[in-house]
């Protein structure tokens, strides 16, 4: 109960422009509400809803923030949250009026959710390739196609797609870098916001 006081008392010394200790931990307790959240969601939203405050609460490291930063680590939680369902149905009292931004930040918002979901799509992605690929390489088909195991289609079957699964592996590095690039761009932009 004290640690809330404190980050309220923090979050108003912030909001005047001075800097003030918060972790993960605080801040979740004051943006989220879960009775709002248990009232406006389904079961299972608010099953997922509170298992992620749940995760953040479990992080009670502090960092020094000023409004900028305080409003940052806000953006990243509830674009965390929003994968789930929407912030406005769980929002707390405390969040700074994020509720109620402007719809260029909502827009920002919405593409990084975008470029998260691509990035873990582009991780599946890899992970399925390297698991379909195995230990199976080209001399393998050819030798197989050689000894009669297989017939010529299966070999030009099997080392297209060998030769497609490789080219996915060889290329995941520099998409997944371009996608973390852009999601590093988009949450300057959201900063520059504020």
């Amino acid at each position: 109960m004290f640690d809330s006081l404190k980050a309220v008392r923090n979050v108003q010394i912030i909001s005047h422009g001075g800097v003030a200790p918060l972790s993960k931990k605080q801040i979740v307790g004051l943006i989220i509400n879960l009775p709002d959240a248990n009232k406006n969601l389904t079961k299972d939203e608010f099953n997922k809803i509170y298992q992620l405050y749940q995760t953040f609460r479990k992080d009670t490291t502090k960092s020094v923030l000023d409004y900028q930063a305080y409003v940052q680590v806000c953006s990243e939680i509830i674009a965390e949250f929003e994968k789930i369902a929407p912030f406005k149905f769980y929002n707390g009292e405390d969040s700074v009026d994020l509720a109620r931004e402007s719809d260029a930040r909502k827009e920002l918002r919405s593409k990084i959710r975008q470029v998260d979901a691509s990035i873990r799509a582009a991780t599946e992605t890899l992970e399925n390739a390297i698991s379909d690929l195995g230990d199976l390489t080209i001399d393998d088909v050819v030798t197989a196609y050689n000894e009669g195991k297989i017939s010529s289609e299966e070999r030009e079957r099997l080392i297209n797609s060998i030769e497609c699964l490789q080219t996915i592996i060889q290329s995941h590095p520099q998409i997944l870098e371009e996608l973390k690039k852009g999601k590093i761009d988009l949450l300057n932009q959201l900063r520059d916001t504020y």
